[in-house]
């Protein structure tokens, strides 16, 4: 069964709703057995989907929440439904123990003033957290800087920290965006480190000659962008990055990180059929395995 050599952590990966190979659970459990996978990532969260991967023996590394942008809207009914909708959830999945539930800060109106939408975000998942606490569920934050994201640097998850003070606020720390974002991977992961609640093994190489030709600011005018990447930079399986593996899991042993290592495919070397989606997969785990 698949674990980093450092920290034992088992190794997983999270499903890819555009994937057509991806569409029936059965039968991605099936092949993840088959090829020594040791947790699943959920997208599409219930307490069925749940059942099926803990009776094949994998742990849920995590669950996305089924509604994420309305937990931001400016509209204090939409919201009300959103934490409803998401509470729901929770507490179906609830038998099986603690769970993480994963989510994105992208605000139902990205045109309002980036402080507005966040007062709107505290708001919202204040409302959460009572239930997430009484099942002992945690929420892992996604540093994905894009969507208008309200969440995804130092200066951001700092002020979600202190605003949302509760042990069910945790970090999903993939250092793939802070990379590309030009935010020391390691030096978050030291700050953060007691908030890791979920790890995503995904990496961003940097183009030098990229970087020179286009800069970081505008888009190129005649070239197109890189699919999974901008102008000097693009997403990676692990290994083929700029975030020192061995190192992270070094750190996260130190600190007592008990979570899984969910493998995020989003590479363009290893996309547009099920053949190279698996063999990143499975690239992706053997790096991994020998870190």
């Amino acid at each position: 069964m698949k674990r980093t050599r450092t920290g034992g952590y088992p190794i997983g990966f999270r499903m890819d709703r555009d994937s057509p190979w991806q569409q029936d659970l059965a039968v991605v459990v099936q092949w993840a057995l088959e090829n020594g996978f040791r947790a699943l990532e959920l997208l599409k969260g219930s307490r069925e989907a749940v059942g099926i991967v803990r009776e094949a023996g994998l742990r849920v590394g995590a669950i996305d929440l089924p509604e994420m942008r309305g937990m931001i809207s400016p509209d204090a009914k939409i919201r009300q439904a959103a934490v409803q909708q998401n509470a729901e959830l929770i507490e179906q999945c609830a038998t099986f123990g603690p769970l993480n539930y994963f989510v994105m800060m992208s605000p139902d109106q990205r045109d309002l003033p980036r402080d507005e939408n966040f007062a709107h975000m505290v708001e919202g998942y204040a409302a959460l957290l009572p239930t997430l606490e009484t099942h002992d569920a945690r929420l892992v934050v996604e540093g994905f800087p894009g969507r208008a994201n309200l969440v995804c640097t130092p200066e951001t998850f700092r002020a979600l920290l202190a605003q949302c003070r509760s042990s069910a606020i945790c970090v999903n720390y993939d250092p793939s965006h802070l990379v590309r974002m030009g935010i020391d991977p390691l030096r978050f992961l030291r700050e953060f480190i007691a908030h890791i609640g979920h790890v995503h093994a995904k990496d961003t190489a940097i183009c030098p000659e990229r970087l020179y030709a286009f800069g970081q600011e505008l888009p190129p005018t005649f070239e197109p962008q890189p699919l999974f990447g901008r102008n000097h930079w693009r997403y990676t399986i692990p290994g083929h990055g700029r975030t020192p593996w061995i190192e992270v899991f070094e750190t996260l042993d130190a600190h007592g990180y008990a979570g899984t290592v969910s493998i995020e495919m989003e590479d363009r070397r290893f996309h547009g059929s099920e053949e190279l989606e698996k063999s990143g997969l499975m690239q992706s785990a053997v790096y991994l395995e020998g870190c």
